[in-house]
């Protein structure tokens, strides 16, 4: 081995150590957003339903400060875009990039995450977007939450005329639940469990459950895929 390749070797080497020790920076930051980001007061009142919720512009608020205290700055970057009509209804279907940077070093770390909105006017848009953001906030820092009134809900959605379009034998009590949508090999489990819950096809209890009856947690699941994925999803 020359002189060159015995400086490439120490370079790489050097690259590889610096890298590690900004991706440890970084991780450390993020642990210190998750401890800010888990106590929140319940802001909203639900008064046809009867319950108080967590808003997100509180949950917002609350992770611009973190990340201002911990020097994390935030981006997002819409890559994907589908629109149309359901049941008189617009929907948007939307995946976004969410990336958070290091601003002592630098360094930068993205994720994809998708989200849906539903709307009779024109808000499915920014419902959608409220959505990824909220459900990428929740799972990336923990964030326990109650029941959550998003106007996106398929709940919102009227029931067509023909009821066996969407609806199919189910043991849960309440027989007037949509169909969840059904699962995206394309999109990770994470984020289609999240929306799930978000849009209340299920809740956080039975996701739980199914988990566990298969031996994984949440911390688990970013890194399941293929047909487990797709079983659990169908289980939830």
């Amino acid at each position: 081995m020359n002189e060159i390749e015995l400086k490439k070797m120490e370079l790489e080497f050097k690259r590889e150590e610096l890298e590690r020790k900004f991706k440890m920076g970084l991780a450390e930051k993020m642990k210190s957003v998750t401890k800010d980001m888990s106590y929140f007061e319940l802001d909203g009142n639900n008064t046809f339903s009867k319950y108080s919720y967590m808003t997100y512009s509180q949950m917002f608020e609350k992770l611009t400060e973190s990340f201002n205290k911990n020097g994390l700055a935030s981006s997002i970057e819409l890559v994907e875009f589908n629109a149309g009509d359901k049941n008189g209804n617009r929907y948007v279907d939307i995946k976004g990039e969410i990336t958070v940077t290091d601003t002592d070093t630098g360094y930068s770390k993205t994720v994809t995450w998708y989200a849906d909105g539903y709307d009779k006017g024109d808000k499915a848009f920014p419902k959608a977007n409220t959505i990824l953001m909220k459900t990428w906030i929740q799972s990336t820092f923990l964030v326990a939450v109650g029941e959550d009134p998003d106007q996106s809900t398929m709940e919102q959605i009227p029931e067509p005329k023909d009821k066996s379009y969407n609806k199919m034998p189910s043991n849960n009590k309440n027989d007037n639940e949509f169909n969840k949508p059904p699962y995206d090999n394309k999109k990770d489990l994470k984020s289609q469990l999240t929306t799930l819950i978000v849009n209340k096809y299920c809740n956080s209890t039975i996701v739980g459950d199914v988990l566990k009856k298969r031996g994984f947690t949440f911390n688990d699941v970013v890194n399941i895929d293929g047909s487990v994925a797709e079983q659990i999803y169908k289980e939830v």
